[in-house]
């Protein structure tokens, strides 16, 4: 730029203040111009952080969505297992339980009688302690019959675990465990859970109690829909193959599962 003519001083000073004027023109032009490109980054930002906010929104509501769910789902698993002899121990990790229902109901009962079977391998020892400390009248035939599990005599143990689950059970309700009312799938612990299971937890363990499994299922039922492991058959003398590991593991759980649960309501 050049200076401008005209008095010395004058000039000077005018020439001072345009060339100040210059520079905070300068100043200001990239201050605009950074603020344009701030607004620019910001508004992409913005978009971008708006779209995972739908998205965390989006996520949330489907999982307070499956977590309204849960109890439910975790009360058809428990039925699930159950109407194939299986109950859920103290010990066993409940994380497991809906991919085991799933597996029932994908067909695949085969491999879950060999994960199940397993359980109780790991923890047959520590539940019998915990089950004959609850009920220290019942110890010694408690483990008696666990004894003959680890020895392979399921003749034995099968009949003993099922008399004194319902012995647990009378024990504490007032109920025998494989009482039925009249009218199909009327099972006579059903009123007493849910009087007294009120927690969420407890109530969803208590399922099993409910429903009618093929366990408890009549003669006639048992014509109409045969199986494997009944109560009455074995009892009465009905079922002479009864003595397999699988049965064996099985009433063990229905045992532990009914001191555990009934123990807490």
């Amino acid at each position: 730029m050049n200076k401008p003519q005209g008095q010395p001083l004058v000039r000077e000073q005018l020439y001072e203040a345009l060339k100040d004027y210059r520079d905070a023109a300068k100043v200001l032009v990239t201050f605009f111009e950074r603020l344009s490109e701030f607004a620019q980054e910001f508004e992409k930002k913005k978009q971008a952080a708006a779209q995972q906010l739908q998205q965390f929104g989006e996520t949330l509501a489907q999982l307070s969505h499956a977590a309204r769910q849960l109890p439910q789902l975790s009360k058809d698993a428990l039925a699930t297992l159950a109407n194939q002899g299986w109950y859920i121990t103290s010990t066993m990790p409940m994380k497991s339980l809906l991919h085991l229902a799933s597996e029932v109901l994908e067909g695949n009962t085969k491999n879950v009688d060999d994960i199940m079977i397993d359980l109780v391998d790991e923890t047959i020892t520590d539940d019998c302690q915990t089950i004959c400390h609850r009920y220290s009248d019942r110890a010694k035939i408690i483990s008696s019959a666990v004894d003959a599990y680890h020895a392979g005599k399921y003749e034995l143990c099968v009949p003993i675990f099922i008399i004194q689950a319902d012995g647990i059970c009378a024990e504490k309700t007032g109920i025998g465990l494989y009482k039925k009312l009249r009218g199909p799938g009327a099972r006579a612990l059903k009123d007493y859970v849910d009087t007294n299971a009120t927690e969420t937890f407890h109530s969803i363990l208590a399922e099993p109690l409910r429903i009618v499994p093929p366990l408890i299922f009549s003669d006639k039922q048992r014509q109409d829909t045969p199986v494997d492991l009944n109560r009455n058959a074995i009892l009465h003398g009905e079922n002479k193959s009864y003595d397999t590991k699988v049965n064996a593991a099985k009433t063990f759980t229905l045992l532990s599962s009914t001191s555990w649960f009934l123990n807490y309501i």
